[in-house]
């Protein structure tokens, strides 16, 4: 049975759900008021073009086929004023989930 995000959504028993959608921001028929809030996780260009290149290897695709996709997308600077909350990940994933819970307990949500 294929379940839609949305069915998820209003099954789910917690008061908070993200979502993972790297190119929400890309998509020309993006409905804001479906979210309450879009967070932007970002990092610099140089980090994303190694991360990138690095996944592609160990993944053996070409990294330049992954690197022509992010050229093709919008500036980091632009998405940054289109997202409610931006946050900078080029630290590791324990300092993002550090940031991530303080921008929670900020809006009154817990972790």
């Amino acid at each position: 049975m294929k379940v839609t995000i949305w069915e998820g959504i209003e099954k789910s028993l917690n008061s908070v759900v993200f979502l993972d959608i790297p190119l929400i921001l890309e998509t020309k028929d993006m409905h804001k008021p479906a979210y309450d809030e879009i967070w932007l996780i970002y990092v610099s260009e140089e980090t994303q073009r190694k991360r990138l290149t690095d996944r592609a290897l160990s993944e053996n695709k070409n990294p330049e086929d992954v690197l022509k996709i992010i050229d093709k997308q919008i500036p980091i600077e632009e998405k940054a004023l289109m997202a409610d909350e931006v946050i900078n990940n080029e630290g590791s994933r324990d300092e993002l989930k550090e940031k991530i819970k303080n921008l929670l307990e900020i809006k009154g949500i817990g972790w």
